[in-house]
Protein backbone atom coordinates (compact mmCIF):
# COMPACT_ATOMS: atom_id res chain seq x y z
CA UNK A 1 0.00 0.00 0.00
CA UNK A 2 1.37 3.56 -0.70
CA UNK A 3 2.04 6.10 2.26
CA UNK A 4 1.28 9.62 2.48
CA UNK A 5 2.71 12.29 5.06
CA UNK A 6 2.13 16.15 5.40
CA UNK A 7 3.84 19.36 6.27
CA UNK A 8 2.10 22.15 7.41
CA UNK A 9 -1.01 19.81 7.74
CA UNK A 10 -3.46 22.00 9.22
CA UNK A 11 -6.31 19.60 10.40
CA UNK A 12 -5.35 17.28 7.85
CA UNK A 13 -7.33 18.34 4.61
CA UNK A 14 -5.25 17.00 2.00
CA UNK A 15 -4.89 13.76 4.68
CA UNK A 16 -8.46 12.97 3.96
CA UNK A 17 -8.60 13.60 0.15
CA UNK A 18 -4.86 10.93 0.34
CA UNK A 19 -6.88 8.32 2.07
CA UNK A 20 -9.77 8.34 -0.04
CA UNK A 21 -7.46 7.76 -2.58
CA UNK A 22 -5.98 5.08 -1.02
CA UNK A 23 -3.10 5.66 1.04
CA UNK A 24 -1.96 5.07 4.19
CA UNK A 25 -1.31 8.26 6.66
CA UNK A 26 1.92 8.00 8.62
CA UNK A 27 1.92 11.53 10.24
CA UNK A 28 1.75 15.01 9.36
CA UNK A 29 3.54 17.92 10.85
CA UNK A 30 1.97 20.67 12.32
CA UNK A 31 3.61 23.55 14.84
CA UNK A 32 -0.02 24.70 15.97
CA UNK A 33 -1.24 22.09 18.87
CA UNK A 34 -4.71 23.53 18.47
CA UNK A 35 -5.15 22.67 14.88
CA UNK A 36 -2.68 19.67 15.45
CA UNK A 37 -5.78 18.24 17.91
CA UNK A 38 -8.18 18.51 15.04
CA UNK A 39 -6.09 16.78 12.12
CA UNK A 40 -5.78 14.09 15.59
CA UNK A 41 -9.72 14.69 16.25
CA UNK A 42 -10.26 13.33 12.58
CA UNK A 43 -8.25 10.39 12.92
CA UNK A 44 -4.58 11.50 12.04
CA UNK A 45 -1.18 10.92 13.57
CA UNK A 46 0.15 14.48 14.34
CA UNK A 47 3.51 15.91 14.79
CA UNK A 48 3.47 18.97 16.91
CA UNK A 49 7.08 21.09 16.08
CA UNK A 50 8.21 23.32 14.35
CA UNK A 51 8.95 21.63 10.61
CA UNK A 52 12.56 23.10 10.89
CA UNK A 53 13.10 21.56 14.27
CA UNK A 54 12.10 18.07 12.67
CA UNK A 55 15.11 15.62 12.28
CA UNK A 56 13.72 14.10 8.85
CA UNK A 57 16.22 11.15 9.28
CA UNK A 58 14.06 9.81 12.58
CA UNK A 59 10.71 9.93 10.43
CA UNK A 60 9.23 7.06 8.11
CA UNK A 61 9.80 8.16 3.87
CA UNK A 62 6.34 8.47 2.81
CA UNK A 63 5.92 7.01 -0.95
CA UNK A 64 3.73 10.91 -1.27
CA UNK A 65 4.72 13.94 0.58
CA UNK A 66 2.29 17.06 0.79
CA UNK A 67 3.55 20.38 1.97
CA UNK A 68 1.24 23.35 2.48
CA UNK A 69 3.27 26.18 4.20
CA UNK A 70 0.84 29.17 4.77
CA UNK A 71 -0.59 30.88 2.02
CA UNK A 72 -2.82 33.64 3.83
CA UNK A 73 -0.72 36.14 1.52
CA UNK A 74 -2.72 34.72 -1.45
CA UNK A 75 -6.37 34.04 0.04
CA UNK A 76 -9.04 36.04 -1.53
CA UNK A 77 -9.91 36.74 2.25
CA UNK A 78 -7.00 39.32 2.27
CA UNK A 79 -7.75 42.61 1.01
CA UNK A 80 -3.97 43.23 1.05
CA UNK A 81 -2.75 40.00 -0.61
CA UNK A 82 0.38 39.44 -3.13
CA UNK A 83 3.30 38.38 -3.46
CA UNK A 84 6.02 38.82 -0.72
CA UNK A 85 9.50 38.31 0.01
CA UNK A 86 8.59 35.40 2.66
Amino acid sequence: MRTFASAFSGGEGAGVGAKAAGLTHLYGIENNPKIATIAELNGFKSIVEDFLLVDPRLLEVPDVFHFSPVCKNASVANNNKGETQW
